[in-house]
């Protein structure tokens, strides 16, 4: 993600995180929730919000169109020229320099407070034998910890996890026992609760957020909420509330330096009148009232965070999609993370050559193409894939040089119907071929009830073929008329004005001026085993394949090339063979097959030996058809 997106998302990210937190924080309020216990795991569930914002919702992706452009000559292309270096940063680079650093603080905060806690620890005595109230408040707590005495604290503080601890200052001994016995139930109930390693966990979501005062205040809210539903829980086991209040007013007393550990004092200033008037004013709320107002507060919540996602929403880094020219298929490219488009030489467009383009690319360790050759193709096709391949990105776990092969298939659009022509707009196929300017109105078709079934498309530009798709897809079906043609020919202008239209039939065909119409398809060559095998000297006989395979006497496997298999390329080789008089393979002559598996075919066929074929007793040579089957069974 590039450092202006970057930024920007962390702009939108932060406007989301203030109205969540704002809603968040005003609707326990708007439904007079007093209830710590609940209020509690709601901040913290606002809290875990915060961060899953981001992943709740669906990024805006811009999508950037990349069409194939084939290269003019001359084949050797200038070099590019550097681009100045940069000297200075840019705002937004700058911008993230800053939050990086603030976060780096922020973090260095936090482990200068776990070292404190760690020389606290050391520096403490530990108590023993244990007052009278420690005692009472442990069996009140049912939760055992070590108590230790420090210098180096102005209040209690509880911190660890698996070997939890209680530090006490000096002046909480001087306490009467009942105060004594709050504030040491106060500390056990943080140990029971694990409160210290939710309080770790906010932290270290401080130190990401840092950033956003919304998050300051939440967990600030998050730290008083806790406070309150213990302090409410240690009123109910002490029985009275006038010695923790007490104990409280205390401890408020001593002044108390910075929060530098990550372990909150018994009592601090700013948040003990809320925590005292809590105790103090304590309000019951029924189960009933209470799950209403958070069923309506986490609706509200959610229409929130809907809107917040749709008015602000995050954008992801813009997809690149490739489009190959019409008429062009990758069939076999495994692990392609990235690709240029291949496009289809306007030249063996023109000349009709199709075809299949086999190539074999060597891969650096970074899954880049170092290197790529042509295994098979046509001449005429073989450069477009080629410049294309140069340009890919693989997926390289291994990060070892390796070599994978690559299948590009180029193949014409179906040809419209033969049949006369009805009618010629821009002056007929000799003002195609010349590129007249100016389109006239066509002349009405022969016939008035014939249909428009075909619109053809495939001779236009990538970006012209889009937009003319689905301008003209109402047409299709519609009586051909001369109004019908005129409404066409207008469309075809306003979106491409070098094109040109041709009737056939039921077929319109769109074509670029300078483009000849496509004409009738070349028939197909067939190659017959045994076509161009030399004569011999004695009489020979055509034996059909599966009759002449029951005389195989032996027979090695081919092995399956490995190219081909990376690329997942299957199917059947298709030799015609001559069989010598002494069952040994004299001549092969390739049928059929695809390039990446003739070679190992080949090599496995020609060491098999058949059972010499008798003609009135009389050994003969035997021409036949083998065919190699390659099937993946992965």
């Amino acid at each position: 993600m590039s450092p202006d997106l970057l930024v920007e998302n962390l702009i939108r990210y932060s406007v989301q995180v203030l109205l969540l937190v704002t809603a968040g924080s005003l609707l326990p309020r708007l439904f007079r929730i007093r209830h710590p216990r609940t209020e509690l795991i709601w901040y913290h569930c606002l809290l875990a919000a915060c961060l899953l914002l981001p992943m709740v919702q669906t990024w805006d992706r811009e999508v950037i169109h990349i069409t194939p452009v084939t290269p003019a000559k001359p084949d050797i292309m200038p070099m590019a020229q550097p681009a100045p270096v940069a000297l200075s940063w840019t705002w937004e680079e700058w911008t993230i320099a800053g939050l990086a650093t603030g976060a780096g603080f922020r973090a260095l905060w936090l482990v200068l407070g776990l070292l404190r806690l760690r020389r606290y620890r050391r520096t403490a005595k530990p108590i023993w034998p244990l007052p009278p109230a420690f005692v009472a408040a442990q069996c009140h707590v049912g939760t055992p910890a070590a108590m230790f005495v420090s210098k180096e604290i102005e209040g209690p503080v509880t911190f660890g996890f698996i070997d939890p601890l209680v530090l006490v200052p000096a002046s909480t001994l001087d306490l009467p026992v009942d105060a004594q016995r709050a504030v040491l139930v106060h500390e056990l109930l943080h140990v029971r609760r694990h409160d210290w390693l939710w309080v770790l966990c906010e932290e270290i979501i401080s130190v990401a957020l840092w950033f956003h005062p919304a998050v300051w205040w939440l967990t600030s809210r998050i730290r008083l909420a806790r406070e309150e539903a213990v302090d409410r829980e240690v009123v109910t086991l002490v029985e009275s509330r006038e010695p923790y209040v007490d104990a409280l007013l205390a401890m408020a007393k001593v002044k108390v330096g910075p929060d530098l550990a990550p372990a909150p004092p018994f009592a601090r200033g700013p948040n003990l009148v809320q925590r005292v008037r809590s105790i103090l004013n304590e309000v019951n709320m029924s189960q009933r009232r209470l799950l209403l107002s958070y069923v309506s507060a986490t609706a509200i919540v959610g229409v929130t965070v809907w809107f917040a996602a749709q008015s602000f929403p995050l954008k992801a880094a813009p997809q690149w999609e490739v489009r190959d020219s019409a008429g062009v298929t990758v069939q076999s490219a495994p692990l392609v993370v990235h690709r240029a488009g291949v496009a289809y030489p306007l030249e063996a467009r023109n000349k009709r050559i199709e075809g299949a383009v086999v190539l074999e690319a060597q891969l650096a360790a970074s899954g880049s193409v170092i290197d790529a050759r042509v295994v098979s193709g046509p001449s005429e096709l073989r450069r477009a894939a080629l410049e294309s391949l140069l340009q890919w990105h693989f997926q390289n776990d291994d990060r070892s040089e390796k070599r994978v092969a690559v299948t590009i298939e180029f193949k014409l659009p179906a040809q419209a119907p033969a049949g006369v022509v009805q009618g010629v707009i821009q002056g007929g196929i000799q003002g195609v071929i010349k590129g007249t300017p100016g389109v006239p109105p066509p002349p009405p078709p022969a016939s008035g009830m014939q249909v428009l079934e075909t619109i053809d498309l495939s001779w236009l530009p990538a970006a012209a073929r889009e937009k003319l798709e689905a301008r003209l897809a109402p047409y299709r079906g519609r009586q051909v008329s001369s109004q019908l043609i005129s409404e066409i020919n207008q469309i075809i202008k306003e979106v491409e004005e070098h094109a040109a239209m041709l009737l056939r039939g039921t077929t319109l065909t769109v074509l670029m001026h300078g483009v000849p119409p496509p004409p009738p398809p070349p028939p197909a060559a067939s190659v017959e085993a045994g076509s161009s095998f030399p004569p011999g000297d004695g009489p020979r006989i055509r034996v059909g394949g599966h009759v002449q395979s029951v005389k195989l006497r032996s027979q090695d496997r081919p092995v399956y090339p490995s190219l081909a298999r990376q690329a997942r390329i299957q199917g059947v080789v298709r030799f015609g063979v001559l069989i010598g008089v002494d069952g040994d393979i004299k001549h092969m002559q390739l049928i059929s097959g695809h390039p990446l598996l003739v070679e190992a075919a080949q090599k496995a066929v020609q060491t098999w030996t058949y059972e010499t074929t008798l003609l009135n007793g009389n050994p003969v040579e035997v021409i036949t058809q083998v065919d190699v089957n390659f099937t993946l069974t992965e």
